[in-house]
């Protein structure tokens, strides 16, 4: 039987999935009579082993809010969440410790289950998957999504049920990865759709757009221009210029200004406050101010999408017994109004932010912003008025908004795995006589951020920088480090950082500078911070090297980054004249 493979959007707050049947992408109905379905996971009455997912489960948001997971997209961004000791223990269920890449586990596997009793099962194998990914996410993302899929059941198998993976050698450098299982990040699924339906796939027609795509979703913003092209009788092209974002900036932050908003007021009546649950809060638990924090939250993104963006003046959120003020033994109630000035004058600053990055991708791409042909908005946040109309502020012109924003990306996806025949691969077997649907099409991407490792004293040492073209004679990009053993331990720890911030030592002529052991030069501590206190570089993990037991500073060892044109990453570990050990970071 053939193999089919799935395109997924895990979004952070809703998700999809499609197969292409009859070149039309189908959805999976994850949930009856919907094209999506909430990224939330409830275990019913705490229990570890009564699990529910989806609408059903975020229904239960407001009065349980300790049985339900929402967000965790956000959190598998890196490892940072392992260090709030609140979150971890929100965490453990059933005294079993769960992680957020267990919870995106839960909706995959779902996907999984419902793709092998869909109508496609009988028509092929359906183990392979192409899920979605942000532009701006880290590696450490790209890896714990992979990791998700495979808990899921995804991937090909062995005849012991386990996941094959595939080594091979990309531009003289060896690569291990599961096959079956591959990723595609959001602004190419996006303008693959926008493609398929505005003709670039038309095998008789040219056409030429710089599109610039606007993907605000819930928990993180990217802005990416791709230059997407057609001639008459090939191949349609989709290459990346430019492309900056934030990896937690999205709709949960519009919900998060509506909350202080709510929880002000609510402090100067009962003195507990809803936000900062490190307070002292009248001797109250955290836990429990927790518990009423997850609970304004879900009233606060209702009020966002049935008050605000139907142009309500102001909205009402109400919630009887939030809390229980032990000092005063009694119930409190939240009742507040919300008024819309208030609401938007504290989000402006996040739309600004979007718009900043708008910029810098366009800088990036080298085009100005009257050279973009088409301003394409994705993402379940550009439904809301106030995102279309600072886009059509600073553009000048309406954007281009998606039949339905909340699974364009996930459409997408499917069509890729169509146009690459279910191979599940990103390897273009196409030919140019290959017309009946204008071919099948490419795709150029570029490193989206600066990689390297850190050295003693917090210094950033990149070995890959960002914006190196991916293409036929390079279809990656590595640099290498030489170090030594620091103890006579036999464990060697080094830690990966990635940035999209310009941290890159330039000469006179704004080129990049090298040092004599050829890698790039930076002065910059991965622990800097912005003015406005964020972070400038991302963890993507900490990496674990066993080595021979031997005298500190005794054994050569050379670590070699490998970037992959999907932007995830691999490392070769050798020690002296030994073979070489490579895994996905």
């Amino acid at each position: 039987m053939s193999k089919i493979t799935v395109g997924v959007d895990l979004g952070t707050t809703n998700t999809c999935a499609a197969i292409v049947k009859d070149g039309i992408a189908k959805f999976l109905e994850l949930e009856p009579n919907s094209l999506t379905m909430p990224s939330a996971v409830r275990f019913v009455d705490g229990k570890a082993d009564n699990v529910i997912i989806g609408r059903l489960a975020k229904r239960f948001a407001i009065v349980k809010p300790k049985e339900v997971f929402v967000s965790f997209k956000t959190l598998m961004q890196n490892e940072e969440w392992l260090n709030d000791p609140k979150i971890v223990e929100s965490y453990k269920i059933d005294g079993k410790q769960f992680t957020p890449t267990d919870m995106a586990a839960k909706l995959l596997t779902h996907i999984f289950e419902v793709a092998q009793t869909s109508e496609f099962a009988t028509e092929g194998i359906i183990n392979n998957i192409k899920i979605c990914v942000p532009a701006a996410s880290t590696p450490y993302y790209k890896k714990e999504v992979i990791n998700a899929a495979i808990q899921a059941g995804f991937g090909e198998r062995d005849e012991n049920g386990d996941v094959i993976y595939i080594e091979k050698e990309v531009d003289g450098n060896k690569v291990r990865m599961p096959q079956g299982i591959t990723t595609i990040e959001e602004p190419f699924a996006a303008a693959y759709s926008y493609g398929y339906k505005n003709g670039f796939f038309d095998s008789d027609k040219t056409k030429n757009q710089n599109i610039m795509v606007y993907d605000f979703g819930g928990g993180t913003f990217d802005v990416s221009i791709i230059d997407a092209s057609t001639e008459k009788g090939k191949k349609p092209e989709f290459k990346l210029l430019g492309t900056y974002g934030v990896t937690h900036l999205g709709g949960d932050d519009i919900d998060m200004a509506i909350m202080k908003i709510a929880a002000k007021q609510f402090y100067k009546e009962h003195k507990i406050d809803l936000i900062n649950a490190d307070k002292d809060n009248k001797g109250l638990k955290k836990r429990d101010v927790l518990t009423a924090q997850s609970t304004l939250k879900e009233l606060s993104e209702r009020a966002k999408i049935e008050d605000f963006a139907q142009g309500a003046t102001e909205a009402h959120i109400e919630q009887i017994s939030i809390i229980y003020d032990q000092e005063d033994d009694c119930d409190c109630n939240l009742d507040v109004i919300v008024p819309r000035d208030e609401f938007l004058e504290s989000i402006q600053p996040l739309l600004d932010k979007t718009i900043e990055c708008t910029k810098n991708a366009i800088k990036e791409s080298k085009l100005e912003l009257d050279d973009i042909n088409r301003f394409v908005l994705v993402g379940g946040s550009t439904k809301a008025p106030w995102v279309r109309e600072i886009v059509k502020s600073y553009v000048g012109k309406d954007p281009y908004l998606a039949d339905n924003v909340d699974v364009v990306v996930g459409e997408g996806a499917a069509l890729m795995c169509d146009a690459l025949d279910n191979t599940g691969t990103d390897d273009d077997t196409s030919t140019d006589d290959d017309t009946s649907t204008g071919g099948k099409p490419t795709t150029t991407n570029k490193t989206s951020q600066h990689y390297g490792v850190e050295v003693r004293g917090g210094f950033f040492i990149p070995l890959i920088i960002k914006g190196l073209i991916f293409d036929e004679e390079h279809s990656s990009y590595s640099g290498s480090i030489k170090c030594t053993n620091p103890n006579d331990s036999g464990t060697v720890y080094i830690t990966g950082w990635s940035t999209q911030e310009d941290v890159i030592e330039k000469n006179d002529n704004g080129e990049p500078i090298k040092g004599e052991d050829g890698n790039y030069v930076s002065n910059m501590s991965v622990h800097t911070l912005k003015k406005d206190g964020e972070k400038i570089f991302n963890s993507i993990g900490q990496f674990r090297i066993d080595v021979p037991k031997a005298e500190a500073h005794t054994l050569d060892i050379t670590l070699t980054l490998t970037v992959l044109k999907d932007n995830s990453l691999s490392l070769e570990v050798k020690v002296g004249d030994n073979q070489p050990i490579v895994q996905p970071w």
